[in-house]
């Protein structure tokens, strides 16, 4: 056999071992590559379901903030107590004011339907809802899911408001001693500070909480 003749068929061999080889090593660097634009999808959708996520969490906050600024004006408007009171607290009565638990009244009917849970502590809490974002590509599947709490401090001191309640119901004979504004015969009216907020100018704005006691009258039992 000529040397030629031999050439060839080594040639030929040579070069398809060559082709398959090459052949094989951009089928996986498709694959890799695939891979890579798949992972890469993934991290991108994950990264815009959290700020998708952060657009509700920032809905629900100025939701509770500018509900909260309407009960603080309403909860003062008759001192705390029912309408019914007009505006003077008497104890052991329905005019006794219970001053949590009024806020939260008034504040659940302002946000009714639009959550679950309120809770009015050392801190509001008010619980929203639930959201939930899949993310997924042809690698992984990601679910980004988590609940809707707002906890903030709440605008009014109820602890300085308990403090005087406390005040007056342990000194009425002395009824002085918890700084009332003026008095009237046995008529005391009281004027406290009891937040300071920002108005709908976001002008600064002092919140005054105005209530009276009639010491002859006052739910305790100490005067005929």
């Amino acid at each position: 056999m000529r040397k030629g003749q031999i050439f060839m068929p080594i040639v030929t061999i040579g070069f398809l071992i060559l082709m398959s080889t090459f052949i094989f090593l951009i089928f996986t660097h498709q694959n890799e590559t695939k891979e890579f634009f798949s992972i890469g999808s993934l991290q991108s959708n994950i990264i815009k379901n959290y700020f998708e996520s952060e657009k509700v969490f920032y809905y629900y906050e100025k939701l509770l903030e500018y509900n909260e600024y309407k009960t603080v004006k309403e909860f003062v408007e008759e001192g705390a107590v029912p309408d019914d009171c007009n505006k003077r607290w008497k104890f052991n009565s329905d005019c006794e004011p219970d001053f949590r638990e009024y806020f939260k009244q008034i504040l659940s009917e302002k946000i009714e339907g639009k959550y679950k849970e309120l809770g009015i502590n050392q801190e509001m809490e008010v619980y929203f809802t639930d959201f939930s974002f899949p993310s997924g590509s042809n690698s992984a599947k990601v679910e980004y899911n988590g609940e809707i709490k707002i906890k903030k401090q709440p605008l009014i001191n109820f602890q300085e408001l308990e403090q005087l309640k406390s005040c007056i119901e342990s000194s009425i004979k002395e009824i002085n001693k918890c700084s009332p504004e003026s008095s009237s015969g046995s008529i005391y009216k009281f004027r406290k500070k009891i937040a300071d907020i920002l108005d709908e100018n976001l002008e600064p704005e002092e919140i005054f909480l105005e209530f009276e006691i009639d010491t002859k009258n006052s739910g305790l039992g100490i005067f005929s």
